[in-house]
């Protein structure tokens, strides 16, 4: 049989507390959630969510193929279907097709230098 050394005994110590701790705040926090307006919910998520956008955006924008990524973020985030198919795929073709007519010489050197 073996013996757990003593930090590791600790260690889940601690992180039983604090799940256990979660755990019990977890019930008013959904109560809080379910008498506050849903639009303050909405701000709150999308707060919660912004590092990540930005970080997202300034990768996407920051290479020289940056008309096509705004094309494909434009036509992503507009709510269309065409012949049953949803906005995202519609995004893709318009984001390479923007590219190959504004940056055409950047996109074939890319799609080169990717083989």
């Amino acid at each position: 049989m073996r013996v757990l050394p003593i930090a590791a005994i600790g260690a889940n110590l601690v992180a039983s507390v604090c799940t256990v701790g979660m755990a019990l705040a977890a019930v008013p926090l959904v109560s809080l959630l379910g008498i506050l307006p849903p639009t303050y919910i909405y701000a709150l998520a999308g707060l919660a969510i912004l590092t990540s956008f930005q970080d997202a955006m300034e990768k996407a924008f920051a290479s020289k193929l940056r008309f096509g990524a705004v094309v494909a973020f434009g036509s992503a985030a507009t709510p269309f279907v065409f012949a049953g198919i949803p906005s995202a795929f519609w995004a893709v073709l318009l984001g390479v097709a923007a590219s190959l007519l504004a940056e055409r010489e950047s996109l074939v050197a890319y799609w080169l230098n990717s083989r």
